[in-house]
């Protein structure tokens, strides 16, 4: 294309040079005609370069998008799998049983404390007094501090015998009947704080 635009000014130029050395005007318009034609072909040239690189520009991005494409179908069959993997491991392993569990039949006092009552005799810790058969003054000493013990169902007074050697922990008389706590029949805390 480069030599048809270059043969085509040389001639308009020819043409232009001979029409001025022989005042022919018929030479000059084949000139400008000849130049004209250089001009499109120069014009029609650029488009065609234009076209071609946005056509490969979009397969550029065509490929682009295909690969992404693929990348992502790739990672999503790796998750995929990976979570199959994991669900078959989970249904093949039999969950573990804790071994205090398995050792013995008897529940932890923690765990009887924990069941409702049905009406049957409950057996106390060994070093825990039985329950008063009082009910918590909650109206006035709802905030009045008693005392109690990770693991024991009680709560008491700060001077009952029953905490001795051991690490209480000092709470609102609300919070102790709210977490399930009964009083204890050794210092009889609800009596005491009523009085």
């Amino acid at each position: 294309m480069q030599v048809v635009i270059l043969a085509l000014l040389v001639a308009a130029l020819a043409l232009l040079v001979l029409a001025l050395l022989t005042s022919n005007t018929t030479l000059a318009l084949i000139s400008i005609v000849v130049s004209v034609a250089a001009a499109a072909v120069i014009v029609r040239g650029r488009r065609l370069r234009q076209e071609e690189a946005a056509r490969r520009g979009a397969e550029a991005d065509r490929q682009a998008k295909l690969e992404a494409d693929r990348d992502e179908t790739t990672r999503v069959l790796a998750a995929a799998a990976a979570e199959a993997g994991r669900r078959a491991a989970r249904e093949s392993v039999p969950p573990a049983q804790p071994a205090a569990a398995t050792a013995s039949a008897e529940p932890s006092p923690e765990a009887a404390a924990d069941r409702p009552d049905d009406g049957a005799a409950t057996a106390e810790p060994a070093d825990e007094p039985p329950a008063a058969d009082t009910i918590a003054p909650l109206g006035r000493h709802a905030q009045s501090r008693v005392w109690v013990r990770d693991g024991h169902p009680r709560y008491h007074l700060a001077e009952c015998r029953s905490l001795n050697g051991s690490l209480p922990e000092g709470i609102p008389l609300a919070q102790a009947v709210e977490d399930g706590f009964t009083p204890c029949s050794m210092c009889d805390p609800d009596n005491k704080l009523a009085g």
